[in-house]
């Protein structure tokens, strides 16, 4: 499968140049081919008083995309793609039709202008992968696989544009998306290129993003005596099963192997039954406060439980990705996202190792005694 990708006239050569270089870091069956960009004149033609237009319509995308197949002969199974300096009349940062694909080259200075290619490069895979599922972009709000509310998935609208950099940063695609891809017969070698492309994007961009995170200094993680958790002035809110599995992390600041989560079911349990329970320490206490063993019993079974299916491998720890992502989005929404990425849960790779680890001191996190393990159960 090719892909062309092509811009404005007013997008600068040597930009599109690194979008199409990002693009082809993966190698694989599927090609990004760079395009001449379209001449002015051509689009003057086509398009009534485009020199003085600073949106452009759909319509006028597809109209665009259309002709320069046309010019250059593209064939229809082959993807075109355009670069556009020219914003999107209803401020869409990209969009498909077919196999001709738009996208927004403005607003990605959230944290440089150098970054731009990550966030264009990312848009222009996912839209690949959505015209592939087929998505259905003429009605949004019916389309059950276009998520209206920011889960960390690939397909998260992001109606609020603060919240694409979440979507870039944590390059999930959700189980409900996983089963519209199976059920539309994707040819494997070429969704599993094109996962490991936006998988290499999300990476590099992480890293670009962390040369400028790392000049802004660091907010102390405090976690009190009732569990609560704050990171800096800030109150992070979060359930009792994300919040244990946050704290699990913080002992284990070294990280966790991707492949061996299950192995950390007992140290999940202490912290899980901490947290439900945050006035009791140990069974003594819990004697020592006349509650019916019988209910100790259901109430550790229960928790166990959870915590079994949370840390099971099931088709790739799946429930944990999905709670990993509600706990990034809540810090994402509650620090904003440059200060974010220190206190995230992400994936980290040390060959031939990957790890899941929030990628931050010691020294600046400060746990009551009550949610910090014993060295004897963290080795």
């Amino acid at each position: 499968m090719n892909i062309i990708v092509t811009a404005l006239p007013q997008y600068p050569q040597e930009e599109l140049d690194e979008v199409v270089r990002l693009l082809n870091t993966v190698p694989g069956t599927v090609k990004f081919v760079k395009g001449e960009t379209i001449p002015a004149e051509i689009l003057q033609l086509q398009i009534k008083n485009y020199s003085l237009q600073k949106r452009l319509s759909f319509v006028q995308y597809w109209e665009i995309l259309n002709m320069y197949r046309i010019i250059n002969k593209i064939p229809p199974e082959n993807y075109a793609v355009l670069i556009s300096p020219n914003k999107h009349d209803e401020s869409w940062f990209s969009g498909f039709n077919g196999h001709n694909i738009f996208v927004d080259s403005n607003d990605w200075q959230y944290f440089s202008d150098k970054d731009s290619k990550y966030g264009i490069a990312f848009q222009i895979v996912e839209n690949i992968i959505q015209s592939l599922m087929k998505l259905n972009i003429d009605d949004i709000f019916s389309e059950p696989n276009i998520h209206m509310e920011s889960i960390g998935c690939i397909n998260d609208f992001c109606g609020n544009k603060k919240e694409i950099m979440f979507k870039l940063r944590q390059g999930y695609i959700c189980d409900s998306c996983v089963q519209r891809i199976l059920s539309e017969n994707i040819d494997i070698v070429i969704i599993t290129h094109l996962k490991a492309l936006i998988d290499s994007i999300r990476n590099s961009m992480v890293d670009n993003f962390s040369l400028i995170l790392n000049q802004i200094p660091k907010e102390p993680i405090r976690v009190d005596e009732k569990g609560i958790l704050t990171i800096g002035k800030h109150e992070i809110r979060l359930g009792h099963q994300p919040k244990s599995l946050y704290y699990l992390f913080l002992n284990h600041t070294d990280g966790i192997l991707t492949n061996s989560l299950d192995e950390y079911e007992v140290d999940l349990f202490e912290i899980y039954f901490t947290v439900r329970h945050p006035t009791t320490k140990t069974l003594k206490n819990i004697e020592k406060n006349k509650i019916r063993e019988d209910n100790l019993k259901l109430k550790k079974k229960e928790i166990l439980e959870a915590v079994k299916k949370l840390l099971e491998n099931d088709s790739g720890y799946k429930r944990f990705l999905k709670e990993k992502n509600s706990i990034n989005k809540e810090i994402n929404n509650t620090l904003g996202v440059k200060l974010a990425e220190f206190y995230m849960i992400n994936t980290f790779t040390e060959n031939p190792d990957k790890y899941y680890k929030i990628n931050i001191e010691k020294d600046i996190i400060s746990m009551d005694e009550r949610y910090v393990l014993n060295k004897s159960k963290t080795t």
